[in-house]
C-alpha cells in the first residue's frame, strides 16, 4: 500500500489527491459560509405573504419575541432603511425568471450585508397582534453550530461526486467515457459547494460573493454533461458566455433552455445507442442501467416536489437535498460504467423499474382522485393504495416473470430431464441430452468446448457462463443466453450449479449401479465356475454311472442355489437349512453315513439371509460334508447351527478317523491340529478344503476353527449376519475366462 502511495500515478495516489482537494474545497467553503454576518435569527420565508417569519432567536437578538415577523432593517440612526421582502431569502437565484430580478436580489443583499457589517442596526419588528417594535442587534461571527445540515448535506455530495468520478477514472484512465465521467463528478461538486454557501446564509451574503458563486453553479450545471458526447465545447461555452451578459431574453434560455436540449439529446443518444447494441447484451445492460439511474433520480425529485407541494404529503423540500437524488443517479451511473456485476444490476434495474412504476401509478391515481373527484387527501390515498395493490401488484409479478425471472421448464419437469439424461443408454447420447437440455435452459446463441476443465463461473459481465465437465461431456462455454437478449445472471449461475452438482450425483448413482451389476456378473460367473463347472467337467471323468448322476444332482443343485441368488431377495434360515438337510441326509444315506441333525424348534425366530451369506454358508457345508464322505470313514455326522449375538455359528462334527490318519493327510502335528487352533491354512482330510473354507469366511468377515483326534474331526465356522461389502471384482480377469482353473479341476 505504502509502495502505490508513493507512486502519484498508482490509483491509491490520485484518490488520496482526490480527496484532499475536496476537503480543501470543502474548508474554504465552510470559512467562506462562517464570514456571513450572523443576528442570531432562524428565518423563514412566507412567499405567499411575502414577508420574513422569524420562527426563533438567540444570541444577538435572544431577547426577541418569537414567533414575529422581520419587516425592516436600517442602521442604528434610522437611516439607510431597507424592508425585506420574501426574496430575500430565496435559495436559488435562477428561480426567478427574468434577469433584472437577479440583479436585484444581488444589489439588494449587497445593501444588507453593509448593513450588518457596518455595526449596530435596528430591526423592525410586527408580532402576531399587530404591533410593530423596533429592537436593536450587532451582527456576530456565525458559529459553526448555525450550519444547518443541509450545509454539509451539499458538501458531502460534491465531494462524493468527485470521489465517485475519480475512482471510474483511476480504473480506467485511456477510457474516454472513464475520463468525461470523471470531469462531470468535478463539475457536480462545483455546483453543490458554491450552493452550500449561498441556500444556507442567514439573512443576507455579500453581494458580489453572491454573484460569483452563483456563476460558478450554472457554469456547472451547463456543463455537467460532457460536452464530447452531447455538443462541441465551445457551443457550450457560448451559450454560457450569453448568459453572463444577460443576452438573452431571460433566464430559461440562459439557464433551463439549454439544460432541456441536453436533456433532449441525452434521451436521443440513448435511443440511437440502443438500437445499435442490438447485438451486444452487456453493453444493453448498460445502458438500461443507465437510463434507470438517470430516469429514477429525476423521477425521485420530481415525486417528493408532487407528494410536498401538490398532495401535500411531505413538508417542502429544500433544494440542498434535491442534489441527493441527483448523487443517487450518479452512483448508479458510476456502477454502469464500472460494469461493476452487470449481471445483477441489469436485474435491479428491472426490479426498480417496476417498484418506481408503482409508485408513480399511486402518485398519478392519487392526484387524479385529489384534483378530478375532490376528495380529501386521506381518503384519496386509502383508494389508491387499494387500487394499486388489487392491480399493480398482481401485474408486476407478471411483468418480473417474463422479463426476469424466466422459467422456460418447470422443477420437476427439469428433475425428469436430468434423471433421463444421467441414465442414457451411451456416453454420446448424455452428451448430446446436456447440452439439449442447456439450450432449453438457457437459449444460447454459442455453445463451445473448453480446453481445460472449469469451475461454473459468469464471465465477460455476464455474457458467457463456463460449465465443468459432466454428464459424459467435456467442459462447455455458454454465450450470449436467450439469443443474445440477456444475460447470465447470479441466479443462473446457481441454477448451473445446482444442476451439474445433480448431475454428479445422478452419475455416481449409475456408476455404482454398473459398478454393482459388474460385481454381480463377475459372482455369478465366478460361482458357476467354481461350483457348476468344476462339477460338470469331474462328472465327465467318473468311471460309473452313479458318480456321474451324483455330480449332476449337485450341479443342479448349485444353478438351483445361483438362480434364487439372481433375485435379489433375501431367504429364510429356516427353508435354507431344511432344503440342505434333506440334499445332505441324501448324500449321506447314498454312503452309508447317519445324519444327525436337529431341526430348529417351531417357535424360533430366524434370521432371512442375503445371497452372499448363504451362498457361501451351503457351499462350506458341502465342502464338509463330501470330505467326510471320501476321507473321513465315519459313522455319523452331526451339524449343529445357533446364534451367538449377530453371528451364525456352524458346527460340523464326524466321528471318523481323524485328520492324522486320513490318506493323504498333511502333518497336523503343532498348533494346526490343537484343539481350538485357527486354521493355517492346510486342507482336512484331502489337503485342499480348508483352504477353501477359510478363504469364504475370509470374504464375509468370519472365521474358522479346527478340533481334530482319533475320535473324529470338528470344524466350527461363524459368520456375520451382516457380511462387509465385497470389494470389486478384478474384470481384467474372470472367473469365466479363467479355463486353465477349469481345467485343472
Amino acid at each position: 500500500m505504502s509502495h502505490a502511495v508513493n507512486n502519484p500515478r498508482s490509483p491509491a495516489a490520485l484518490l488520496l489527491a482526490a480527496a484532499v482537494i475536496c476537503l480543501g474545497a470543502s474548508a474554504a467553503m465552510l470559512w467562506l459560509a462562517l464570514q456571513q454576518p450572523w443576528l442570531g435569527l432562524q428565518l423563514q420565508p412566507q412567499f405567499e405573504q411575502d414577508r420574513i417569519e422569524i420562527v426563533a432567536a438567540s444570541g444577538p437578538t435572544a431577547a426577541l419575541a418569537t414567533p414575529s415577523t422581520l419587516r425592516w432593517i436600517a442602521a442604528a440612526d434610522g437611516s439607510r432603511r431597507i424592508d425585506l421582502r420574501a426574496t430575500d431569502l430565496i435559495e436559488e437565484p435562477d428561480f426567478f425568471q427574468r434577469y433584472e430580478e437577479m440583479v436585484e436580489l444581488f444589489t439588494r443583499q449587497q445593501q444588507i450585508s453593509e448593513l450588518l457589517a457596518a455595526g449596530p442596526v435596528q430591526l423592525g419588528i410586527a408580532l402576531p397582534d399587530g404591533s410593530v417594535q423596533t429592537a436593536s442587534a450587532t451582527a456576530q461571527a456565525r458559529p459553526v453550530s448555525d450550519l444547518p445540515f443541509v450545509f454539509w448535506f451539499q458538501l458531502a455530495a460534491g465531494c462524493a461526486s468527485v470521489l465517485i468520478g475519480c475512482w471510474v477514472w483511476v480504473l480506467r484512465p485511456r477510457d474516454w467515457g472513464a475520463r468525461m465521467f470523471a470531469l462531470t463528478g468535478l463539475l457536480f461538486a462545483l455546483a453543490a459547494l458554491p450552493a452550500a454557501v449561498y441556500s444556507t446564509r442567514p439573512l443576507a451574503l455579500d453581494g458580489h460573493t453572491f454573484e460569483w458563486l452563483s456563476r460558478a453553479n450554472h457554469a456547472a450545471r451547463l456543463l455537467v454533461r460532457p460536452s464530447r458526447l452531447l455538443w462541441p465545447a465551445a457551443a457550450a461555452l457560448g451559450w454560457y458566455g450569453a448568459h453572463l451578459l444577460h443576452a438573452w431574453p431571460d433566464v430559461d434560455w440562459g439557464l433551463r433552455v439549454p439544460i432541456m436540449l441536453s436533456m433532449g439529446a441525452a434521451i436521443a443518444c440513448a435511443i440511437v445507442q440502443w438500437r445499435r447494441t442490438a447485438g451486444d447484451p452487456a453493453s444493453r445492460a448498460a445502458l438500461r442501467w443507465f437510463a434507470l439511474a438517470a430516469i429514477f433520480g429525476c423521477g425521485l425529485f420530481v415525486a417528493v416536489i408532487v407528494a410536498s407541494t401538490l398532495l401535500r404529503w411531505l413538508p417542502p423540500m429544500r433544494q440542498g437535498y434535491a442534489l441527493g437524488f441527483f448523487l443517487i443517479m450518479y452512483i448508479g451511473l458510476a456502477l454502469g460504467l464500472r460494469r461493476y456485476r452487470l449481471f445483477d444490476l441489469d436485474q435491479w434495474a428491472y426490479r426498480i423499474l417496476l417498484w418506481a412504476g408503482g409508485a408513480l401509478l399511486l402518485l398519478a391515481l392519487d392526484a387524479t382522485l385529489v384534483f378530478a373527484l375532490r376528495l380529501e387527501p386521506t381518503i384519496s390515498l386509502g383508494l389508491a393504495l387499494l387500487i394499486v395493490g388489487f392491480g399493480w401488484l398482481p401485474l408486476r409479478q407478471t411483468l418480473w416473470q417474463r422479463m426476469v425471472a424466466r422459467k422456460p421448464m418447470a422443477e420437476h419437469e427439469m428433475f425428469h430431464e436430468v434423471i433421463q439424461l444421467a441414465f442414457a443408454a451411451s456416453p454420446q447420447q448424455r452428451a448430446r441430452q446436456w447440452q439439449g437440455l442447456l439450450r432449453r435452459l438457457f437459449d444460447p446463441l454459442e455453445i463451445a468446448p473448453l480446453d481445460a476443465d472449469a469451475d461454473v463461473r459468469l464471465r465477460d459481465d455476464g455474457v458467457t457462463l463456463d460449465l465443468p465437465a459432466v454428464a459424459s461431456s467435456g467442459p462447455l462455454r455458454l454465450r450470449y443466453p436467450w439469443g443474445g437478449r440477456a444475460l447470465f445472471s447470479v441466479r443462473h449461475r446457481e441454477l448451473a450449479l445446482q444442476l451439474v452438482e445433480l448431475l454428479r450425483l445422478a452419475d455416481a448413482s449409475r456408476d455404482a449401479y454398473e459398478r454393482g451389476a459388474l460385481e454381480e456378473r463377475h459372482r455369478i460367473a465366478r460361482d458357476l465356475h467354481d461350483d457348476v463347472g468344476s462339477r460338470l467337467l469331474s462328472s465327465l471323468h467318473r468311471q460309473t454311472l452313479d458318480d456321474t448322476r451324483r455330480l449332476i444332482r449337485h450341479a443342479i443343485a448349485d444353478i438351483r442355489t445361483v438362480v434364487s441368488g439372481l433375485n435379489g431377495r433375501r431367504l429364510p434360515l429356516t427353508t435354507i437349512v431344511a432344503e440342505l438337510r434333506h440334499e445332505t441326509g441324501q448324500r449321506l444315506e447314498a454312503a452309508g453315513i447317519e445324519l444327525d441333525w436337529p431341526l430348529p424348534p417351531d417357535d424360533a425366530v430366524l434370521p432371512n439371509l442375503d445371497y452372499r451369506l448363504y451362498k457361501h454358508w451351503i457351499s462350506m457345508i458341502r465342502e464338509l460334508v463330501s470330505n467326510a464322505i471320501r476321507h473321513a470313514r465315519c459313522t455319523r455326522l452331526s451339524v449343529q447351527v445357533s446364534f451367538d449375538g449377530d453371528r451364525l455359528v456352524t458346527e460340523v462334527r464326524d466321528d471318523g478317523i481323524g485328520m492324522g490318519h486320513a490318506p493323504g493327510a498333511p502333518d497336523t502335528s503343532g498348533a494346526s491340529g490343537a484343539p481350538g487352533a485357527e486354521v493355517p491354512g492346510t486342507g482336512t482330510h484331502g489337503g485342499h478344503g480348508l483352504a477353501g473354507l477359510r478363504r469364504r469366511a475370509a470374504e464375509l468377515g468370519g472365521s474358522v476353527e479346527l478340533h481334530t483326534g482319533d475320535t473324529g474331526t470338528a470344524v466350527r465356522f461363524d459368520l456375520p449376519l451382516a457380511p462387509p461389502r465385497a470389494e470389486p471384482a478384478d474384470t481384467d480377469k474372470t472367473p469365466a475366462n479363467d479355463s486353465s482353473t477349469l481345467a485343472a479341476r
